[in-house]
């Protein structure tokens, strides 16, 4: 359903769309029912698909489906005011379509003062504060398979994650992140959108989940 005010869009006869419908200038509503199936579990979010961003049954890790984006203008897109004022972890499955560059899988406000973002950079393990420089976490992934990424701050130390291992620490204090924006995948004005897929991702805010080498999950994050 779309409505639109200020438009006539029809004065004629005319064929019906054969695709989903797009917003114009003066559309003020469009709900589309396109991929339902990706949602915030916690019932906090509600999640914006931007692009071609949807649920694929081509790859998956748990449940048969998992999240795809193609690298060009695809995200997911949650409009909250969290930030990330202590200790934390960020983990979920990663699929890989391209190492090459910069490809964000989670990034916490959007293109401004505080911001952060956490990505593979040419396949390592990184991490950015908005105008400051990229940090490496250590480890390396290839394209084509499944991959269990987890970067965790406790106290004043962030740690990365892969598969279980980890790769490297960094120190970073204050709070980080800006209360605009989650964005699954990068920002739309970067370069940095995930080409892959992204399976079971979860933010913790709060709680240092893992301190040590651990086993990753070997199903699917309980929904309740």
């Amino acid at each position: 359903m779309k409505a639109t005010v200020g438009a006539a869009l029809y004065t004629a006869a005319f064929t019906p769309p054969t695709a989903p419908v797009t917003p114009t200038a003066a559309t003020t509503l469009l709900v589309n029912g396109m991929n339902a199936g990706i949602y915030d579990a916690t019932a906090i979010n509600d999640l914006e698909t931007v692009g071609d961003a949807k649920v694929s049954t081509a790859v998956s890790k748990f449940g048969g489906s998992s999240m795809a984006f193609d690298g060009t203008g695809d995200q997911l897109v949650a409009r909250t005011n969290n930030t990330l004022a202590g200790n934390f972890t960020i983990e979920g499955w990663i699929y890989l379509n391209s190492t090459s560059g910069i490809k964000s899988f989670c990034t916490i406000g959007d293109e401004s003062s505080g911001r952060i973002s956490f990505f593979f950079n040419g396949g390592v393990l990184s991490y950015n504060i908005f105008g400051g420089g990229t940090v490496g976490l250590g480890g390396s992934v290839s394209t084509g398979q499944w991959y269990h990424v987890a970067v965790v701050r406790s106290g004043s130390t962030i740690t990365g994650y892969l598969n279980g291992t980890s790769t490297g620490t960094a120190t970073q204090s204050g709070t980080l992140g800006n209360a605009n924006a989650i964005y699954v995948s990068g920002i739309s004005t970067g370069n940095d959108l995930w080409n892959g897929y992204i399976d079971d991702l979860r933010i913790t805010n709060g709680v240092a989940r893992y301190t040590a080498n651990f086993t990753p999950p070997t199903a699917a994050f309980p929904t309740y």
